[in-house]
């Protein structure tokens, strides 16, 4: 019975260790489990911070094409409004010389009519005089036609060149927006 007894407890101190050694592998297995688990989680952590850093950082670029596509826009309107105006500028001018030219005429009719009855009056006009004064009058109104329509024609090309540097540069600015937005 004593030499069962310390058989038992020799089987039982065996059965202990052995259930102490699988309990430290469990817990060792567990703690492993644990720390692979943080390994993951701060790695899906850090993936998530990059792709959240990656959207701001998408979303700040968005909201600069959009302030670039803004400008561009408000510029374009802008030189639409310039072109208008200076498009009704050109007819006001274009109305103004039509007005100034009847005036003229008219002012003309007036003088030719004044010297008719200063000839029928004066003895002393001649139809020479006569002739020389229409014809400076006519060479002073060509003068003047003249200098009114190289100033509109200046102011005219003047435009167009402006227009053209700004399609240019709108080109290019839209040109530079495409490039980046691919």
């Amino acid at each position: 019975i004593k030499s069962r007894l310390v058989e038992n407890i020799q089987q039982d101190e065996e059965v202990a260790v052995i259930a102490e050694s699988e309990s430290h592998q469990w817990q060792k297995e567990e703690v492993l489990e644990e720390a692979r688990l943080k390994k993951e989680a701060k790695e899906q952590d850090a993936a998530l911070r990059v792709k959240i850093e990656a959207e701001e950082e998408l979303n700040r670029q968005k909201a600069e094409l959009r302030a670039r596509i803004d400008a561009i826009e408000r510029a374009r309107r802008e030189e639409e409004e310039r072109n208008e105006s200076a498009r009704k500028a050109e007819e006001d001018c274009k109305s103004e010389e039509l007005e100034r030219r009847k005036f003229e005429q008219e002012e003309l009719r007036i003088r030719k009519a004044e010297m008719v009855c200063k000839e029928h009056t004066d003895p002393r006009n001649s139809t020479e005089h006569r002739d020389e004064a229409k014809e400076a009058e006519e060479v002073h109104r060509e003068r003047e036609a003249r200098k009114q329509m190289k100033k509109a024609l200046r102011e005219k090309i003047m435009a167009k060149e402006k227009a053209e540097r700004e399609m240019e540069l709108r080109a290019s600015y839209t040109e530079e927006l495409r490039e980046q937005q691919e």
